[in-house]
């Protein structure tokens, strides 16, 4: 039979040997986080010099296409087009301006300009957190966690630009001054 102090000794020990792998486990998880972020982007078609961008939002950038569908503003929707949706209570202030998207977590990245040109009920699809086994965003059960979607882009225009995959990207609008 073990005395008390050689228990605590051994748990002692067995935690000690844990905290490795544990350690381990967070560097890796950080790793694939690093390197679905750091996937190269391609050259925007239009960069945004000489102006003052501040951020409107962050979240998710997903896809949609539909090519007979018409846009908010009338125009028909092209699926290979550098416009975007966002949500319909920010149609108001957002409704044809250009908005600059980039990558969150990658300050290099010098995004690319899109103009708002529709607008649906992004929010309402709900939260959104990442699944570093799938690899994937999947719905959140947590209320109040996770981000919302709040752009959606033309389908071969997302190909191009995430290669299809839902990404966390900022939002920025030009300053009105400029």
């Amino acid at each position: 039979m073990m005395k008390r102090g050689e228990r605590t000794r051994l748990l002692l020990a067995l935690l000690l040997g844990l905290l490795p792998l544990a350690a381990l486990g967070a560097g890796l998880y950080l790793l694939v986080e690093g390197w679905r972020e750091s996937a190269p982007l391609p050259q925007p078609t239009a960069q945004a010099a000489r102006s003052t961008w501040h951020e409107w939002d962050r979240g998710l950038a997903t896809w949609y296409d539909g090519p007979t569908d018409t846009m908010r503003n009338g125009e028909k929707l092209d699926l290979a087009g550098l416009t975007c949706a966002v949500d319909a209570s920010v149609w108001a202030d957002l409704q044809g301006k250009t908005v600059r998207l980039r990558r969150q977590g990658r300050r290099d990245d010098p995004g690319i300009l899109l103009r708002v040109t529709d607008s649906g009920y992004l929010r309402s699809a709900g939260r959104f957190v990442w699944d570093p086994l799938g690899r994937r965003y999947i719905p959140s059960i947590l209320p109040g966690y996770g981000q919302y979607v709040v752009v959606d882009i033309p389908r071969e225009t997302h190909a191009r630009l995430f290669a299809g995959h839902t990404t966390s990207v900022v939002l920025e609008v030009e300053d009105e001054g400029n």
